[in-house]
This record gives structure tokens, sequence and C-alpha cells, in this order.
């Protein structure tokens, strides 16, 4: 039995963690026995503060799953010598002790393609084949396992056109997952219903995906080398952009449907408009979903002020568009935005250890894949493997949330601590005002 990292325990097996666990226990050490053919997990009941253990295996479908528990004694050193028992016992059966009896179908494969070589994504094949991103492709093997496919369509398009779409939504299912949600899938649309006993609400990914002509060719975004340029692009271009996908969402109307109805309906936007937009429209998605843009000037005394103007409409060529997108009639059950600045797949999964070359890399924020930032040398690797949970975590500061009314009047709240990066929903009590 080995001690490994909560990191490389939440890689492995924090999927199966149900959302009241956190609160009955205290997970206290990680183990893994037999090359992680085994996981154990340490625990201290918060009520009675004695130690106990469980014991992970894969079960049918590859998902790691609790398959044994130790009993609870006082002594943490005891407690730790029953669970290397129990786990080297667990170790010793053959798979099929491990599979559990509910599982249904295959094991969910993102990796092997299902699509001739032609038209995979570039991105998807440097995520299969490259080295350097051996820790990325080991951390969605895992995740895989756990990801419903409710329309069906889901590996095809994560192998060809839609790698960046279906990436935000690998990145939203493990963020609701981190924050003790369970996902459910069983509906085609909205994309996740993130539930807990405290509350419920479901959650439709959105991308903002780059301009193509008629062909199919996908046309350069404006230059914005100029403050002009710039200008044009925040107040005119990308709003546009913006307006048009959530247009598209909104006249599906999801909150009509029965399962969704009378619940809170949350859009998790994400720009993938060009290589690294999201680090420069941030700006432009505020303006247009409020109306308002603000200029700012130094009054006689020196003192800042802060200058809002109103926005009506966003012009590029032909096009045009009505500012104020929250403006429009709708339910006030789905008047918030979720928005993130770093959540393509660098961003969210490009972060690892990868034991065969020795280094622990980050790659820069872009579309691609075919350049990195940083390399660090081993020796200077002091966290193990990295988790997509934690990477985004870490990257928690940069998630926004917007919406027409005070938080404290909706039915629920994206929360941000700047302290500790940490992103959840919370029910709150509706105000009467």
């Amino acid at each position: 039995m080995k001690p490994i990292s909560p990191l490389r325990f939440d890689a492995l097996a924090g999927y199966a963690r149900e959302p009241l666990s956190f609160v009955y226990g205290e997970e206290v050490r990680y183990f893994e026995h037999g090359g992680e053919r085994a996981l154990g997990l340490l625990l201290r009941d918060r009520a009675d503060r004695d130690f106990g253990g469980l014991v992970f295996a894969r079960d049918r479908r590859h998902k790691f799953r609790s398959v044994s528990t130790t009993g609870f004694c006082n002594s943490r050193r005891w407690a730790e010598v029953e669970l290397r028992r129990e786990m080297e016992a667990i170790a010793a059966l053959p798979d099929s002790e491990y599979y559990q009896g509910d599982e249904r179908g295959k094991p969910v494969d993102f990796l092997t393609p299902v699509v001739p070589a032609q038209r995979l994504n570039p991105n998807f094949v440097r995520l299969r084949e490259h080295e350097f991103f051996s820790p990325a492709r080991g951390i969605i093997e895992e995740m895989m396992r756990w990801y419903e496919d409710a329309d069906g369509n889901f590996v095809q398009q994560f192998q060809t056109t839609g790698f960046d779409a279906r990436i935000w939504e690998l990145y939203l299912f493990a963020s609701f997952r981190e924050m003790f949600y369970t996902i459910e899938r069983t509906q085609p649309v909205p994309d996740f219903a993130c539930v807990n006993p405290g509350a419920k609400f479901f959650v439709e990914a959105v991308t903002v995906n780059p301009t193509q002509d008629s062909a199919g060719i996908v046309v350069p975004e404006p230059d914005i080398a100029t403050p002009g340029q710039f200008d044009a692009y925040r107040l005119h271009y990308m709003p546009i952009k913006f307006g048009s996908s959530l247009t598209s969402k909104l006249s599906k109307r999801y909150w009509e449907l029965p399962h969704v109805a009378g619940n809170p309906l949350l859009f998790a936007i994400q720009d993938f408009s060009a290589p690294q937009s999201m680090l420069r429209s941030r700006s432009a998605f505020e303006t247009y979903v409020y109306g308002y843009c603000h200029d700012w000037e130094r009054d006689a005394q020196g003192t800042l002020r802060i200058l809002p103007r109103r926005v009506k409409t966003h012009r590029w060529g032909l096009k045009e568009i009505p500012s104020g997108f929250f403006d429009r009639q709708m339910p006030k059950t789905c008047q918030r935005f979720f928005f993130r600045t770093a959540g393509r797949f660098r961003n969210s999964i490009a972060w690892a250890f990868s034991p065969a070359l020795g280094l622990l890399a980050c790659a820069s924020s872009g579309s691609d894949l075919s350049s990195t930032t940083i390399l660090m040398p081993r020796s200077q690797n002091r966290f193990g493997v990295w988790s997509m949970i934690r990477i985004m975590k870490r990257a928690g500061e940069r998630v926004s949330m917007f919406g027409t009314t005070p938080a404290r009047s909706t039915r629920s709240i994206l929360l941000h601590c700047p302290v500790q990066p940490i992103i959840g929903f919370w029910p709150t009590v509706r105000s009467k005002a």
C-alpha cells in the first residue's frame, strides 16, 4: 500500500463521491495498491471522530467504485493497518469480483477513433498521440467512464468538428462534480441537470464558434492592432458573435420543457471564435448583455470618474443587432450566465506531469495544442500528477457570473472566493422585493 496525493485520487475516483459524503466523513489520507489496481480512502467520522476505510476498484465499465469497507476504530494507525489488509485482499481478487451488477453497456471511450483519420480534429490527434499530452489523456480516460452520452454523438464530435465545444462540456461536468453535484444526463437537452439535496438547476453549454464562409473555410477575425480597430472589435464584432450564439439557444426555449419548467437554467458560454479570443472578449460580452459600455475621465481634482454609456445597437458590415440581451422578455429562471476566460483544452487539462518525459508542463492559452510556454525539470515537481478539476479551481478567479438582478434575489447563485478560488451553487431565499 502506497500513499497517493488527493489530486491523484480525485483524478481516479473523485467522480464516485456522493453529494453528502463530505457532511458525514472527513477524508484523511489516500492510498493505492498493486499499481492502482485498488485505491484506499481513510475517513474520519465527523460525529463519532473514529476512523475507517473504503476500498475502490474498477467495475465492468472501468469506473473506480467502492467495493469494500473496514470497521471503524479510535486509532488512526490501526485503521490504516486494517485498510492495508483489506486493499491487499481486494487487489488479489479477479476483476469479476469488482462488478456491481448495475452496469449497462460498454465502457465509454472518447479516444478510440470512430471516423476516418482524415476527418480527425488536429487537436484530438495531438491529445491521443503526443507523449506531452499523455497525462491529460490519462485524466480524460478516467473522466470519460463517468460521462453519459445522452445525445449519442458526443464521441464523434469530440474527435472531429466539435472538439472545443465538447471540451467545454467536459470542463463544466468536472466543475459541477467537484462542487458535489450529481450530474443527470437522462435527457438530450439541456446538457446537464445538477442535483444535490439543497438545489437543482439545469446547465446548457454555449459556444461562440469561428466564422465560416459559404465553402466552410474559417474567416480570420478582424485586425485589432490599433485602438480604433480594437474598439470596433469589442463594441460591434464580438457582441454580434455572442448575440448569434445566445439567440440560437434561446430560440429552443428549454425552460418550457416539462423536465426543466420551474427550475433555474444556467447558460455557460465560452468564446472559441479565434485563438486566444477568450482573453480579450469579456468586455464585449458585458457590453452586449447589459447594453452599456464605460468610458472614464478625471475631474479637475484628479479623481477618476467612470461614465456609463448606453449602447443601442451593434453593427458589423451588413449585420446589425440590438444591444442589451437582458432587456428581452425571458423567464426569471434563465436570467443567469456563466462566462470563463480560460476554458479551452489547454487551460483545463494541459497542466500535467509526464513520467516518461520527466517534466511538469503547462500549455499556453490558445485554440490549438502545438506549443507550450513552461517546462520545469522533474526535480521541481512537488505535486505529483495534476488532475483536471484542481486546475480548474486554480483558474476559478477567471469565472464571471452575469444576471439581471442582485444575486440574493435569485433561487441560486454562483459564488467565487478570491482567496481560495472555487465556484459553487448554493440555494438562497428568494427576495420579496
